[in-house]
C-alpha cells in the first residue's frame, strides 16, 4: 500500500520527511506491531532542460488500516514553510483499471482512445531523487 505526499518543497529531505511520519505514527494509538512504514521515496516532474518541476513522495506501509490512520494523521498538517501536507492513497494504474477503457477489465480500444498521449505532462520525465528503507 503506497501513500502519496503531492507537491513537497525542495528544502525537504528524506530524513525530515522520515521523522515527519514516524512521528505521526509514534501518537497513533492501539498501534499493532505489524503496522509499519517500509520505505520512503521522494520522486521529481523533470522537464527537457532538467529542471525539476513538480516534487513528491510516496510512503510505503505495511497495512490498509495504517494507510488510513497516516492520511488522517498527515493531511492538513504544517511542513516546511507553513504549507499543509496534501496526503492521499495512492493507486497503482494498469490496464486493468484504466477508466479510459469503458468499463473494468475490458481491453484497451486504440479506435475509441480520446487520449493518445498525456496532454498536460508533455515533455516531462519522473525521476526518482532519493529512496530509503525504514525500520520502525
Amino acid at each position: 500500500m503506497y501513500i502519496i505526499i503531492k507537491d513537497i518543497p525542495t528544502s525537504l529531505t528524506i530524513q525530515a520527511l522520515e521523522k515527519e511520519v514516524l512521528y505521526a505514527i509514534k501518537w497513533m494509538l492501539f498501534k499493532s506491531s505489524k503496522d509499519r512504514i517500509n520505505a520512503l521515496k521522494i520522486i521529481q516532474l523533470v522537464d527537457v532542460k532538467g529542471i525539476a518541476v513538480e516534487r513528491f513522495a510516496l510512503v510505503r506501509v505495511s497495512s490498509d488500516n495504517m494507510k488510513k490512520r497516516l492520511i488522517k494523521s498527515l493531511n492538513g498538517r504544517p511542513m516546511l514553510n507553513n504549507r499543509p501536507y496534501i496526503v492521499d492513497a495512492f493507486t497503482l494504474r494498469h490496464w486493468g483499471n484504466d477508466r479510459r477503457t469503458g468499463n473494468i477489465g475490458s481491453a484497451f480500444n486504440p479506435v475509441n482512445n480520446m487520449r493518445q498521449y498525456d496532454r498536460r505532462r508533455r515533455g516531462l520525465n519522473l525521476v526518482t531523487y532519493v529512496e530509503k528503507v525504514v525500520n520502525s
